[in-house]
């Protein structure tokens, strides 16, 4: 059985991994593994798991089964993350039945059930807890390898990716892409704009280096930190000439009169809200285009929740008392516990922070 990797060689993180020399501590011999395909990530399945190594002969692998292997891994943990075949089935793109003959596939070859169904769902068995659990790890190992790797690329060396929630996106992102784009032209910034729930996913499949998210739209967890960023200033307005305008201190049922609209409200969220008994945001149309929203207010009675520095022409800002709705939401910085972020990251990170805080105090 193979045991020692002496010595490999990646193209890049984006092309095929050129050539891989294992050798053995029986025998001093080279084994040469040409891949046509790979990226970091299926090479790690072949480098971290050594039960794919039995099938290896005279120094070639059956690399086709090796990456089947190691999507029927991602089925297993995402099965047992999710608890029902039918959430896993959309987080990975494929059909139930598909997945029910990759996780019956896997347990033939293992010679024992992973899973077994009951009415609450799919619970995991207790030998497959133990496969899950090294499953899982094994996952992370390849990822973190991946997301490691990418740095052989000299052009990933200047790429940030990262994640944000609709309403700070729609205040900090053009400021942001202005500024770096006039002080920092060759870095490339891939930004993902969704709610906090996929934000955690794409943090979880390492898509994304930070996420950035109001508070009640992110889930405590070990595996992150978590930390105010910055307070987010957000108004209610209406169309001119509504009859809000000219009320002073409007209470909450006054606002409850008209149509509410408003960006898309994780169920964590809205179940945290109702928990702190806080502003009954329950909107009537829920949509994360800004820009759209304020023209569905600038044509009816709607009542939307802006960031007070988004720019709505057209609209009024309602005089609400304290308690009818909220005046800033604190706005989260989520990342990988124990993963430090690069220099380039954090001044990203400094920069976002100065822009709001240049919105708040100047009205920019």
């Amino acid at each position: 059985m193979m045991r020692l990797l002496r010595s490999w060689r990646f193209v890049t993180s984006e092309r095929p991994v050129a050539a891989i020399v294992i050798t053995t501590i029986s025998s001093p011999s080279l084994y040469r593994i040409r891949c046509r395909k790979g990226t970091p990530t299926q090479i790690a399945s072949l480098l971290l798991f050594p039960r794919f190594w039995r099938k290896w002969e005279l120094g070639e692998i059956d690399v086709k089964n090796a990456l089947r292997n190691l999507r029927r891994i991602r089925h297993v943990v995402t099965l047992a993350r999710r608890g029902s075949y039918a959430r896993a089935s959309i987080d990975l793109n494929m059909s139930q039945s598909a997945l029910s003959r990759s996780i019956q596939s896997i347990e033939a070859d293992l010679g024992f059930e992973i899973f077994t169904r009951a009415h609450r769902g799919t619970l995991v068995t207790a030998p497959g807890a133990i496969f899950v659990r090294e499953a899982s790890a094994f996952l992370a190992a390849a990822d973190n390898m991946e997301y490691a790797l990418r740095g052989l690329d000299a052009r990933a060396l200047d790429t940030i990716a990262f994640g944000i929630g609709p309403l700070p996106a729609s205040v900090i992102l053009p400021h942001l892409f202005i500024d770096e784009l006039t002080d920092e032209p060759s870095l490339r910034i891939n930004s993902h704009i969704q709610q906090g729930v996929m934000l955690l996913d794409l943090l979880d499949r390492k898509e994304i280096e930070f996420a950035i998210c109001a508070r009640e739209a992110i889930e405590d967890r070990p595996d992150l930190h978590i930390e105010q960023l910055f307070l987010l200033p957000v108004t209610p307005r209406a169309r001119a000439g509504h009859p809000l305008l000219g009320k002073q201190d409007a209470a909450e049922a006054d606002l409850r009169a008209y149509p509410m609209i408003g960006g898309t409200i994780s169920p964590m969220a809205r179940r945290a809200v109702i928990l702190t008994g806080a502003f009954a945001y329950n909107p009537l149309i829920a949509c994360d285009n800004y820009h759209l929203l304020a023209d569905v207010v600038r044509a009816t009675d709607a009542i939307c929740i802006f960031a007070t520095s988004f720019k709505t022409d057209g609209l009024g800002v309602i005089d609400c008392a304290e308690e009818a709705a909220p005046r800033q939401i604190p706005i989260m910085l989520a990342r990988p516990r124990g993963e430090p972020l690069s220099p380039k990251v954090v001044a990203l990170v400094d920069r976002i922070a100065t822009i709001a805080t240049g919105l708040h105090s100047d009205g920019r």
